[in-house]
């Protein structure tokens, strides 16, 4: 959601990438904690990767939702 703010208050994706990979350094530790209580999530899956939010931002400009 916040990408989407972002994107629609005009800013660039260099910008919004690198909000994105703040979650990262900030959610690590519990996605790291809930991967261990629950084997069957692969936690390469629940964290953010930049390839994530580049193909995110380039669906919304491809759809014209930005």
């Amino acid at each position: 959601m916040s990408a989407i703010l972002l994107a629609q208050a005009g800013m660039n994706e260099e910008y919004i990438v690198g909000d994105y990979m703040k979650s990262k350094e900030n959610l690590l530790p519990m996605l790291e904690e809930f991967a261990k209580q629950c084997p069957q999530i692969d936690i390469r899956v629940i964290t953010p990767h930049e390839r994530y939010i580049k193909e995110f931002l380039k669906w919304i400009r491809e759809s014209s939702f930005v």
